[in-house]
C-alpha cells in the first residue's frame, strides 16, 4: 500500500497517505491499527474521513452510490462538506 512503510516515521507516513484515494485511506487506517497502531497517524486520518450516505439521489458531491442505502467512508472536502450542508449527503 505504501512503499517502505516499515521505515517511515509519522510525518513520512502521513505524507505518503495523501497520495491515496478515499477507499485506500480508510483501508490504510485499519492496516496501521493492526500493525504499528500509532495514534499520531490514526487520529488525524480518522478526522479527515467521514462516512456518508446519499439523500434522494445516488450521485452527490462527485460520489456514486450503487444503492440509495449505501454508505461510503470518504475524505472531507469542500465538495463533501457542501453536500452535507445542503442535505445531499448525510453523515452516518
Amino acid at each position: 500500500m505504501i512503499d517502505n512503510y516499515d521505515e517511515k516515521n509519522v510525518e513520512a507516513t502521513l505524507e505518503a497517505v495523501r497520495r491515496l484515494d478515499d477507499e485506500d485511506v480508510a483501508a490504510f487506517v485499519e492496516y496501521e491499527r493492526e500493525h504499528k497502531s500509532r495514534k499520531t497517524v490514526i487520529e488525524p486520518l480518522e478526522r479527515e474521513l467521514v462516512e456518508v450516505t446519499p439523500v434522494g439521489s445516488q450521485y452527490a458531491a462527485g460520489l456514486w452510490f450503487d444503492d440509495a442505502d449505501d454508505s461510503r467512508r470518504v475524505r472531507r472536502s469542500r465538495r463533501v462538506d457542501r453536500a452535507i450542508a445542503e442535505g445531499d449527503l448525510e453523515v452516518v
